[in-house]
């Protein structure tokens, strides 16, 4: 097997501070996370893959592809990889998603919401399967789903020629069946581009920042607005793009971690700058975020950085090639889940790709042997030189 990932770990013993990648640092190894190779060589060519997310507490994954959807294995067995089966002949698949408890599979194809009762994944009739979706939307640039309250939404953005709206969806069962029924629609500004359900509002995903929604009255502020302590942290040339926001309860306090493309800090509710310690800046613009409780791990096209959310100290150093990330659970409240077992594994999932490698990423109980002893000063050139990460 190629191998693709090369990983070093690091502890900072500095205090926290403002840091960035190139910094020196002396470190002592410790490994966090560990990636499980899961696909090689499979997804190639025309057949790319685009997105995922993980079924049976994590046992399987589907795959969202060019080409269709794919059920693959969410473990590797031994030195080999299974390969992934088409379960549905659907063209340009950008989105996917799964309400288990509801069990419903929602997907975006050519740019069309549908819905599929999660039965149709087994049945291995690709033609068949696809007659019992349901189009909910079309024009969909994407969705998201999430709680509000206790009710399970799905919020849609449809593209219009010159506008965008949102279709609020409630998702309903029975004995027998599931079905989403609209329950609002209403403009959104043209530039919003993600969704996060919080517990009363959603989180607006714009290039200024986040803005907070109350989908009953559509009242809207911004979390990051020019009054707030928290936007002298920003570059003045260029504000970054806005990826993900967490909230992590401290000392009692609820704040929000706030992930962009250049820097990640902490907020409280009005948006004021909190844990001035903590402030991570990079120089290379991060595509992704994903957060286990206590690491906040940031991701760019040639790998990943893990951080302590308290400290703000530099942690674990993975790195790869072509690197995407295909599934990372990315509601605001990530706490939430631990009380729901779907949820929960959701949560514990990540899922990336690196060329046409598929890998699940692991947080370990505790580091493996060989691993956790010695002290040495690294820079960012010499990482690149560390020890290669082997393949299951």
């Amino acid at each position: 097997m190629r191998r693709l990932f090369r990983r070093v770990t690091s502890y900072s013993k500095r205090p926290p501070r403002s840091m960035s990648t190139n910094d020196l640092e002396t470190v002592e190894l410790k490994e966090v996370f560990h990636p499980e190779l899961v696909s090689e060589a499979f997804f190639v060519g025309q057949n790319k893959v685009n997105c995922a997310v993980p079924i049976e507490n994590g046992r399987c994954i589907l795959y969202g592809t060019n080409d269709g959807i794919y059920m693959g294995e969410g473990q590797s067995a031994g030195m080999h990889c299974t390969r992934p089966k088409k379960v549905l002949a659907l063209r340009d698949v950008s989105q996917v998603d799964v309400l288990e408890s509801h069990r419903l599979f929602l997907a975006v194809a050519d740019h069309s919401l549908m819905v599929f009762p999660m039965g149709v994944l087994y049945e291995g009739n690709l033609v068949t399967g696809v007659k019992y979706g349901t189009r909910i939307c079309s024009d969909v640039a994407f969705f998201k789903t999430g709680m509000r309250g206790e009710k399970t939404m799905v919020a849609v953005a449809k593209v219009a020629l010159l506008d965008i709206t949102c279709r609020l969806f409630e998702v309903f069962s029975d004995r027998h069946d599931s079905m989403l029924r609209k329950r609002k629609e209403f403009p959104l500004p043209k530039n919003v581009f993600s969704f996060h359900f919080a517990t009363v509002s959603i989180l607006l995903g714009r290039p200024q920042g986040f803005d907070v929604m109350n989908p009953d009255t559509l009242a809207m502020q911004s979390l990051l607005s020019a009054s707030k302590s928290s936007v002298k942290l920003l570059p003045v040339q260029r504000r970054p793009r806005p990826l993900a926001i967490y909230s992590c309860r401290i000392e009692a306090d609820l704040e929000f971690l706030v992930c962009l493309e250049e820097c990640a800090f902490y907020v409280d509710k009005t948006g004021g700058w909190t844990r001035r310690a903590f402030f991570l800046q990079w120089h290379t613009l991060r595509t992704a975020y994903a957060l286990r409780n206590p690491y906040l791990i940031a991701f760019s096209s040639s790998g990943m950085e893990i951080y302590d959310i308290i400290s703000g100290q530099l942690v674990q150093i993975i790195h790869g090639s072509n690197l995407r990330t295909l599934f990372a659970y990315d509601q605001p409240f990530p706490e939430d889940a631990v009380g729901d077992e779907n949820k929960y594994q959701r949560w514990k999932q990540i899922i990336l790709a690196s060329d046409d490698q598929v890998y699940n990423l692991h947080l370990n109980s505790q580091p493996p042997s060989g691993l956790g002893s010695r002290t040495h000063t690294q820079t960012e050139s010499d990482t690149r030189s560390s020890k290669t990460c082997n393949n299951p």
